[in-house]
């Protein structure tokens, strides 16, 4: 009986354990996904920021182009 006890309780702590892990990797699980959606959204965000750049650029150099200030 004493070593029934004392299984008990280590089989009682690992499942304390294996709750805490499985608690842990969830929330570091929701994180990962949190963060792997806010790399998209910056990824997205940066591509229209480069386009509206590269349209202003172009705008620019073509203004330039109609006033003779720089080569056509």
């Amino acid at each position: 009986d004493g070593q029934l006890a004392v299984i008990n309780g280590r089989l009682d702590t690992l499942e304390n354990t294996v709750g805490y892990l499985k608690a842990r990797q969830d929330r570091d699980s929701r994180k990962l996904n949190d963060l792997q959606l806010q790399m998209k959204i910056f990824e997205r965000d940066t591509q229209r920021n480069f386009a509206r750049l590269n349209d202003s650029i172009d705008t620019i150099v073509e203004v330039l182009k109609l006033n003779g200030l720089i080569p056509r």
